[in-house]
């Protein structure tokens, strides 16, 4: 296991750190408090002292590391808290990946991997990273029963909704263009059949703000740098399919219950909603 740097986490004088260090030097680890030189090394873990991991669940993950390295491993808190459970499920929501402990700051690093994420200060950004770079993540169970419940932040909470608050904003951008280049559009035919203007005033404004809302997701939101043209046709799919869903749904749910339509294409559009971010992120402005 000589090829693996253990970077301990810890700040001041921290009682017993001295000890934690050396133990882990005796069981063949090289220890650093800060990061440094990463020449001849294959893996890195990072452990945060503070949070009261202890030298054996430090080996436990060396020792997964040395069966292969080629994984991002996350040291995993035996019993979740509710609010870890919540987080867990947004995190799922948000990056399409289930981890249980998000915030575990036990960790094991293929080298490159770590040089890659270094200048992310936050852990819920560096994990956010891994799952962009889609390394494969491997949660251990750990036995310690001393470590201290991680608390959410304000940062924490914007990190994890970042990327769908701007899918929010993009949506609402785009449905501004749809409606005031329709008003546009009425207002420019307004010599035509009303029927005919109303039809192509809706045609227009739709593909036009279909357009901006597909590139403000795909440059902004979804920052996927590939080219345009199977994210564009994946993404006018959904819009189609959205749209034929969204009158279907609208259509038979009025006709079993009786329900106002507008309230009903108010839930059934919400709900569209969701589900197309999650098929956007995943199946057609992946990064990679």
């Amino acid at each position: 296991m000589q090829n693996i740097l253990v970077v301990v986490n810890a700040q001041g004088e921290e009682p017993g750190l001295p000890m934690f260090v050396k133990h882990l030097a005796d069981n063949g680890l090289v220890v650093q408090v800060e990061p440094g030189n990463l020449e001849g090394y294959a893996s890195v873990i990072t452990v945060d002292y503070q949070k009261g991991y202890t030298v054996s669940d430090v080996l436990h993950i060396a020792e997964k590391i040395k069966n292969d390295s080629s994984k991002v491993y996350m040291g995993s808190q035996p019993k979740q808290t509710r609010g870890q459970k919540i987080l867990s499920n947004l995190f799922w929501f948000i990056q399409s990946k289930r981890i249980l402990d998000i915030q575990s700051s036990l960790r094991g690093y293929p080298v490159a991997v770590y040089e890659s994420i270094q200048q992310e200060q936050n852990q819920l950004n560096t994990l956010i990273e891994v799952v962009r770079q889609k390394v494969p993540i491997e949660e251990v169970a750990l036995p310690s029963s001393s470590l201290k419940p991680n608390k959410s932040s304000l940062e924490d909470i914007w990190i994890l909704f970042r990327t769908f608050f701007k899918y929010v904003l993009s949506s609402f951008a785009s449905f501004l263009v749809d409606i005031s280049l329709f008003q546009l559009m009425i207002f420019t035919l307004n010599a035509v059949d009303d029927d005919f203007r109303i039809l192509a005033a809706t045609a227009i404004a739709r593909v036009v703000s279909s357009v901006v809302n597909f590139l403000i997701n795909k440059h902004l939101v979804f920052q996927n740098k590939g080219d345009h043209k199977v994210p564009a046709v994946k993404y006018f799919t959904l819009v189609v399919v959205e749209m034929v869903a969204s009158g279907l749904l609208v259509t038979g749910i009025y006709r079993l219950f009786r329900l106002p339509e507008t309230l009903i294409k108010l839930v059934v559009d919400l709900a569209l909603f969701f589900t197309g971010y999650l098929i956007e992120k995943v199946f057609i402005f992946d990064r990679d």
